[in-house]
């Protein structure tokens, strides 16, 4: 049995330990915003001294990887056609999800939706998205999240992002 002090010492030291565990998460939060920040400022340094095609695409990716803790991702642009998007740049893909993925549909993926809607298109799980034409591809690679974001200038979509996440991401 417990006498009354005994209990109020211990009260005071739970309440010590969880703001203690408070700072703590907070901190983490905030070094994780910071992170996102600088990668943010990196891309937007690269964007504005870079005329190189090739690099460009290559820093918003690493900042969209980084900052959205996604597990790949590619730009994609239209083909002269005008009927596929074709991936111009991508990170962290196997070479074979890459050899399946690098084309896509302009009138039938997801990515061309973004890209012929001038709007974000996300799916929480592609395996079950009807959407999704490559829905056992996504189950072969164990992608499971995606998001897909048009990159437009004036109005009028140039190129479409794709992130990828092997784990459920409600967007």
């Amino acid at each position: 049995v417990y006498k009354r002090q005994e209990l109020t010492l211990l009260s005071a030291y739970a309440n010590q330990a969880a703001l203690a565990l408070r700072n703590t998460l907070l901190c983490d939060d905030f070094t994780r915003h910071l992170d996102r920040l600088a990668a943010f400022s990196e891309c937007t340094h690269t964007l504005a001294s870079s005329l190189d095609l090739e690099e460009t695409l290559r820093a918003v990716l690493e900042s969209a990887l980084s900052m959205l803790d996604a597990d790949y991702a590619a730009i994609s642009m239209p083909d002269r056609e005008g009927a596929n998007l074709v991936v111009k740049a991508g990170l962290g893909f196997t070479e074979e999800f890459y050899e399946e993925f690098r084309q896509a549909e302009l009138a039938t993926s997801l990515t061309g939706l973004a890209f012929r809607k001038g709007e974000i298109v996300s799916s929480s799980d592609l395996r079950r998205d009807g959407r999704c034409k490559n829905r056992e591809m996504a189950r072969r690679a164990g992608t499971v999240s995606a998001l897909f974001v048009p990159l437009q200038a004036r109005g009028k979509s140039l190129a479409a992002l794709s992130l990828y996440f092997s784990r459920d991401h409600p967007f």
